[in-house]
């Protein structure tokens, strides 16, 4: 399984949200027997057993209420124009008794090349939001646990993802190639001229250096099942 799943979530129907390449959806499909993953577009998402990808709106989920033992969302929740519609949406669609699983990456200076992915990242949330588009800082590490303040959920567990364990063993070379999606974007043709001199020298230090997947934070709790009426009450209310 992946870092980002736990071992113990696993059902019939499981719902990914800003699912993007389908990564996630897809190691569901391991303890899911049907695994829906959604997005504005689904093109960047591989066909894969047991899954099925649908282009739809996150802030209106054509799915009847309860509908998913689990609902997921990963590295997406700060590019969300409305956060707390998804969120709400999500939490509609999900059983009661069931998981409910956001994956986030927060700030975290680890001193490592882990800490140029995340300059990387903030750096292309400030352009797409120079180009109008929807990208929002990464959270703080506190600030992930009170995204879901207010939902219907109980039994909360926070756990920080320091590093992603197969990639600590990563040679430098491994490392630099891994930069090199980042380094495509940070130097495309579009790229906003008032940040181009930060992105040049980040570009220098990840062309040198490399880079690892940067701190993430697991959060889950589970949807309060309705309490259910005693005899006494029902007779009352009759």
């Amino acid at each position: 399984m992946s870092w980002l799943i736990d071992s113990g979530f696993q059902g019939d129907r499981a719902l990914d949200v800003g699912t993007g390449s389908g990564r996630v959806a897809q190691e569901l499909a391991a303890t899911y027997r049907e695994v829906v993953g959604i997005d504005r577009t689904v093109d960047r998402a591989a066909p894969h057993p047991g899954v099925t990808f649908l282009a739809m709106d996150a802030e209106r989920l054509d799915f009847p209420d309860a509908s998913f033992d689990l609902v997921s969302i990963s590295w997406a929740l700060h590019h969300l124009e409305n956060p707390t519609a998804v969120l709400l949406e999500m939490e509609r669609v999900l059983k009661p008794g069931g998981r409910f699983l956001i994956t986030e990456p927060f700030v975290a200076q680890t001193g490592t090349n882990q800490d140029l992915h995340l300059a990387a990242h903030q750096l292309l949330g400030e352009a797409d939001r120079l180009r109008g588009t929807a990208h929002f800082p990464v959270f703080e590490r506190l600030q992930i646990g009170s995204v879901i303040q207010g939902l219907n959920l109980v039994d909360l567990h926070y756990d920080p993802l320091m590093a992603v364990p197969e990639e600590l063993d990563w040679a430098a070379e491994t490392c630099r190639e891994a930069a090199a999606p980042w380094i495509k974007k940070l130097t495309a043709e579009d790229f906003p001229s008032p940040l181009q001199s930060r992105a040049k020298a980040l570009v220098e230090r990840l062309a040198a250096d490399g880079i690892r997947t940067s701190p993430a934070m697991r959060t889950y709790g589970t949807k309060v099942r309705p309490r259910l009426s005693s005899p006494d009450q029902k007779q009352g209310n009759s």
